[in-house]
């Protein structure tokens, strides 16, 4: 299938830098890997916590935004969800690992789970066949079965946003930035403003420039889209033996 040129807004045309899907996967997987690094070693209140979750925060927005542009681009919306889904089962249990240090019980589902719930939504979204109250009753139900996920709920927020409002490049940033400020005041305020670590937050916003930065092109091998499937339950896998071994 060839795939639709991303409709890039004057601003993303001037650009100097283009950033392909595969090299934004690149900037997410490594932005993530130092935020589940710091999430094991550091403390989230202490400046290097902060700095390095402020980092981390990046990788969320572009995983929710390739889960969308890879909706955009399949040519076979079955297999595409449920590689997604696989995904997501095989991550469970080292997600759970990851945090608690044991497998059961599975308290939480990971971010793989989430985004197969977004691609959900996407096509929920799409189908002309569903009246307006039909499709706002499933994507409540997607939202409370993403309780239990990483990034909950706003994954699913960041990734039908991202998905409705692909063609306005301009007002997509916008609507994003509105979306993160409030999440962002949101969680401090859940604590009364006290744990200052809600700041790392704010790097949400580190996706706008990668944003207009981006290609719209595939990039990378062929296969080169399957690594990351594996890196995900594996480098958190990792993390926590090497956290164990050093505790020990």
């Amino acid at each position: 299938m060839t795939r639709v040129r991303f409709p890039r807004s004057a601003l993303q045309k001037s650009m100097k830098t283009e950033l392909d899907s595969y090299k934004l996967k690149v900037i997410a997987a490594s932005a993530m890997l130092l935020d589940h690094i710091a999430f094991m070693f550091l403390t989230d209140t202490s400046p290097a916590g902060l700095i390095i979750h402020f980092v981390g925060r990046l990788a969320a927005p572009i995983f929710c935004f390739l889960t969308a542009e890879g909706y955009e681009h399949t040519c076979d919306l079955r297999k595409y969800l449920l590689r997604m889904a696989a995904a997501a089962v095989v991550s469970v249990p080292c997600f759970n690992y990851f945090y608690y240090g044991s497998v059961f019980p599975l308290k939480l589902f990971g971010m793989i789970y989430t985004l197969t719930l977004g691609i959900i939504a996407m096509h929920v979204w799409d189908n002309e066949s569903m009246n307006p109250l039909a499709k706002t009753v499933f994507l409540i139900g997607l939202g409370i079965f993403d309780l239990v996920g990483d990034w909950p709920v706003m994954g699913i927020v960041m990734v039908l946003v991202m998905h409705v409002l692909r063609g306005s490049p301009g007002q997509l940033m916008k609507t994003y930035t509105v979306i993160v400020l409030i999440f962002t005041f949101l969680l401090g305020y859940a604590t009364g403003f006290r744990d200052i670590s809600w700041i790392s937050s704010f790097g949400m916003l580190l996706f706008i420039p990668f944003y207009f930065m981006y290609s719209g092109e595939l990039g990378g091998r062929k296969g080169w889209k399957y690594f990351f499937y594996i890196f995900y339950p594996a480098h958190l896998v990792l993390i926590r033996l090497i956290y164990t071994a050093v505790k020990k």
